[in-house]
């Protein structure tokens, strides 16, 4: 079951192995996949170039789900940055077409509310 929630914004912490922090708000969330994407809307990414606009967030942990991020308010991840050419609207967590290369990183989703 997927669903598609707009009103929901998420902050990123990515710190390894590319650092970097922004916000965005949840596009996509998928309870059988264990994934979420979130549309990037502020970055200070410098290493970025062109800055990514997705980001696609799996729970690293055994035994959590996505669903944790919203009664916990954070949810450790692996993360996936992807540009706006790679992205599928009717797949949105798919990352199956990277290969290597910058993109994935781990780091902390925080719940906000508002931006």
């Amino acid at each position: 079951m997927s669903l598609k929630i707009p009103r929901f914004y998420i902050r990123y912490i990515s710190n390894e192995p590319l650092v970097s922090e922004g916000s965005g708000s949840l596009v996509y969330l998928n309870f059988f996949e264990n994934a979420l994407t979130i549309r990037i809307t502020s970055t200070n990414s410098p290493e970025a170039a062109p800055a990514p606009t997705y980001l696609v967030g799996k729970p690293r942990h055994v035994g959590e789900s996505v669903g944790d991020l919203f009664s916990n308010g954070k949810l450790f991840c692996s993360l996936m940055f992807v540009p706006e050419a790679k992205f599928k609207p009717n797949n949105p967590g798919d990352v199956s077409w990277w290969r290597g290369g910058p993109g994935p990183s781990i780091g902390d989703l925080f719940l906000v509310g508002e931006p």
